[in-house]
């Protein structure tokens, strides 16, 4: 460590006396305080030479000399410039730009930067001068609304500038996001600007950074939390603490960041490409990094140091007789009640110098240091804060900056949300106005136990955390509550592409029993044979037709949908390309409908199957012989059935043979069919798939079991496990097969073009339909809510008990989601009771 040697201060002098005569009268303090001011420090401090600049290490040209009344320096790249007490500005230097130009009325100058080879000086009345070269075109163009500045920065090719209400503006060169201030940045005193960063210090002497980040240069340290002043140069950044320590980050190569041990009662900072400089309260100067030009050899000086600056691979400070000056200017400051905030003097002058801080024009007492700490602000200290700093050459008050104490507030708190079941959520509240706040979360009114943060985190959500949240904010004195924020669970959930809004399952969609996921919009039944749809507004015309009631299974395609009504007819609507929506007249008795681009399936409950729509590939030419059918599925441009015998058939496009089944393909009891390949479930669990295999959609993953129902899309493959998850393989270009974190309880998928869509099956339990009950005659019916691939059994029985004698009148596994069930002889002899057994027809053992 090398410093000038300490300059000897009147022994006896004492600020306490000084300050008790000053302050005997304290209302004509103002008119009185000068006089005594100048003639007590005339008399007790000693006179230095007119004060001067001197520089070492790579000084480049010759400093002149002539200078008046110094009171401020700067140092750039080879360029150098110092404040006079009037108010102007000299320059010197190498290069083209940084110094030796200086603009024309250059006056009422308060503060002053110089970076690369570009400058940037402060005016009294909050307005900017910037001059020189910055990258890329060299053009320097100054906010033309910036007129409130209370500080500047100048960096390699940009600039910076808090404003009076502690906001600050960015412009110049942005390579590496430099002028991208932080939007959430607020409540700043001053700034700092490196190469390519940028640095803030806050009211509460945290420090933020942004830019460049390769060197750590960005990376404040955590504990960092008392800054008073803040300097960057090169790729590394100095903070100084309130106590007169330094700390410093980022770039180490030449040792800048280590500072000497020991160094204290610093009172300014200013950091070079790969050295820095410190001035401490005594006038004496401590160098440390990079040394090659002797940057770091202070040199005896002939007085104490005002000033400091440090350059490329230089050094300037200001010695002799100085008078205290200040930049007037402060920006305003916020704090919360109980929290902290600092004011600092940002002044210069011979030392010793000596500070004055007054609250509403009244002197504070005992607060006579560079910087004002206020711990534990009460909102009785809201206020205008100033400062008077004086030696014995002179006196400088600064302007009142108004401190603006918050009580307690919530300021924001999380909106609805939605999400599945096994999702996660956070909520979250924001509050100010206490450093003590202290959180509560509510559930439905009730408190959450142990959820005392200001973020609620729920993993894997269930269906009964569904309901209503709050937060109750409180400082030990004020206690506040958020509104409630409602948490809704979908039984619908859709991944993938975000295009047309494919996966905003609208929030009124409840009691959903069944999905279909057309090309570009979806569609989902409920419970009460009510269809909703979403998605691409030209397809999804299905937002209620008034003769959309009572339907029981929904297919979407391209630009068309087709309902199955509970009476056995089929609905079709919107676009008609190749007939599609032209049902055949007379069809009844259907059971089950399959869909996707441009011809239609109907299943009929004696097993046949009727098609229409485009047959350019004889897609619509069903088998003869195909009589015993018991589920359907189509592709773009083919057919497939499922026979009662577990075999599968299918006609209609086959190029290359790649949709002939698999030979041997038996024991299947679901299949699925995407644009161009087909997927059966076996009943043993496991799945076949085959066609065309170009984005791996009949890769069927190794190992994968225990499945219960299948759904294809149009390049991908969707399989539902008995654990209620879902895998999937095949096209994921729009992440249509990275499935949900946490999705569990699933019963039904299906596939799109881009996108997949689920059904959550915990929310759809066995139920009864009220709407398809009733009794025709001897003939009575309803209607129940199934879970596709189960095989479910009507039951009744005359008398009630544990002998009672169970008799089966319908027994099936049925692919819509709501079910009819008749038993036609209700109406003769003894009353009947009615059970449903549930089963499932596959084997999932191991």
């Amino acid at each position: 460590m090398k410093q000038t040697k300490d300059h000897a201060l009147v022994p006896d002098f004492s600020w306490e006396k000084f300050s008790a005569l000053c302050f005997s009268d304290k209302s004509r303090f103002l008119s009185k305080i000068k006089w005594r001011l100048l003639l007590l420090l005339n008399l007790a401090l000693p006179h230095f030479a007119p004060a001067q600049i001197v520089g070492w290490g790579d000084v480049g040209v010759s400093i002149p000399s002539g200078f008046n009344n110094l009171v401020g320096v700067a140092a750039g790249h080879t360029h150098g410039l110092v404040l006079q007490a009037d108010g102007t500005v000299q320059g010197w230097g190498q290069g083209l730009f940084g110094g030796f130009y200086l603009p024309p009325g250059l006056n009422d100058i308060v503060a002053l930067s110089a970076g690369h080879e570009n400058s940037i000086v402060l005016r009294s009345d909050g307005t900017v001068v910037a001059w020189g070269f910055i990258l890329p075109s060299g053009q320097i163009d100054t906010p033309a609304d910036l007129n409130n500045a209370v500080g500047i920065a100048a960096g390699a090719n940009h600039f910076l500038a808090v404003r009076t209400n502690g906001m600050v503006v960015g412009w110049g060169y942005n390579l590496m996001g430099q002028i991208d201030v932080p939007l959430s940045l607020d409540n700043v005193v001053a700034v700092a600007a490196g190469s390519e960063h940028s640095l803030a210090l806050r009211a509460d002497g945290t420090v933020v950074a942004w830019g460049a980040n390769t060197f750590n240069q960005c990376r404040v340290p955590e504990d960092l939390t008392n800054a008073v002043a803040i300097v960057a140069r090169g790729n590394h950044s100095l903070a100084l603490r309130a106590d007169g320590t330094v700390v410093g980050w980022g770039a180490n190569d030449q040792g800048q960041n280590n500072v000497p041990e020991g160094l204290s009662d610093v009172v300014a900072i200013s950091a070079g490409y790969y050295h820095n400089l410190a001035l401490r309260k005594d006038g004496s100067v401590v160098a440390w990094g990079g040394n090659t030009f002797g940057q770091t050899n202070v040199p005896a000086l002939p007085g104490p140091a005002s000033a400091i600056a440090a350059g490329l691979r230089h050094c300037l400070a200001i010695t002799g007789d100085s008078p205290a000056f200040l930049n007037p200017r402060m920006a305003s400051r916020t704090v919360n009640a109980g929290g902290r905030v600092y004011f600092a003097a940002n002044a210069s002058g011979t030392p010793p110098l000596f500070y004055q801080w007054m609250f509403n024009g009244a002197p504070i007492n005992r607060a006579t240091n560079a910087w004002l700490e206020l711990t534990n602000v009460r909102p009785e200290q809201e206020g205008l804060y100033s400062v008077m700093v004086s030696n014995h050459l002179g006196v400088a008050v600064s302007l009142p900056a108004a401190l603006r104490v918050r009580s307690l507030q919530i300021i924001s708190y999380s909106e609805p949300q939605t999400t599945w079941s096994g999702g996660n959520v956070t909520f979250t509240v924001n509050a100010v106005g206490s450093d003590s706040i202290r959180y509560q979360w509510r559930f439905n009114g009730v408190d959450i136990p142990g959820e005392t943060n200001n973020t609620l985190v729920l993993s894997g959500v269930r269906w009964e955390q569904q309901g209503w949240y709050s937060a109750r904010v409180s400082d030990g004195v004020t206690t506040l509550e958020t509104g409630n924020i409602r948490l809704a669970i979908h039984q619908v959930t859709a991944w993938g592409t975000s295009e047309w809004g494919l996966t905003l399952v609208p929030s009124y969609l409840t009691n959903a029993v069944a999905v279909s996921a057309g090309a570009s919009h979806c569609l989902a039944l409920r419970a009460d044979g009510t269809v909703v749809g979403w998605g691409n507004p030209g397809e999804a015309r299905i937002h209620g037709p008034m003769e959309l009631r009572d339907i029981v299974a929904i297919a979407a395609g391209i630009d068309s949908n087709v309902a199955l009504r509970r009476d056995g007819t089929v609905w079709a609507g919107y676009a008609n390309w190749y007939g599609e929506i032209n049902v055949p007249p007379g069809l009844s008795n259907v059971v089950a409908i399959a869909f996707r681009t441009y011809h239609v399936l109907a299943l009929r409950a004696d097993g046949t199957v009727v098609a229409w729509g485009n047959n350019a590939f004889e897609q619509c030419n069903t088998p003869v012989d195909l009589t015993n059918a018991m589920a359907i599925a189509v592709g773009a441009n083919h057919s497939m059935a499922l026979r009662s015998d577990g075999t599968v058939v299918v006609w209609g496009y086959q190029k290359d043979g790649d949709l002939k089944v698999p030979e041997g393909l038996s024991n299947v009891v679901a299949i699925a069919a995407g644009a161009y390949h087909n997927m059966a479930l076996k009943m043993d669990g496991t799945v076949v798939a085959w066609g065309n295999n170009s984005y791996g959609q009949c890769n069927v993953p190794d190992g994968l079991r225990n499945v219960e129902t299948i759904g294809a899309g149009w390049y991908h493959s969707l399989a539902v496990k008995s654990d209620g998850t879902v895998v999937a393989w095949g096209d994921n270009r729009y992440g249509q097969t990275n499935t949900l974190s946490g999705l569990r309880s699933v019963i039904a998928v299906s596939g799109g073009e881009k996108y997949s869509v689920a059904l959550d099956g915990s929310a759809v339990p066995l139920a009864f339909s009220r709407t398809g009950m009733g009794l025709s005659g001897k003939s009575f019916s309803f209607d129940v809510v199934v879970r596709p691939g189960l095989r479910y059994e009507l039951q009744y029985t005359t008398r009630l008990g544990a002998d009672a004698n169970w008799i089966t009148l319908t027994n099936g596994i049925f692919r819509n989601a709501i079910q009819p069930f008749e038993d036609p002889h209700a109406g003769e002899g003894e009353q009947r009771f009615y059970r449903v057994v549930v089963s499932s027809p596959i084997d999932t053992s191991d």
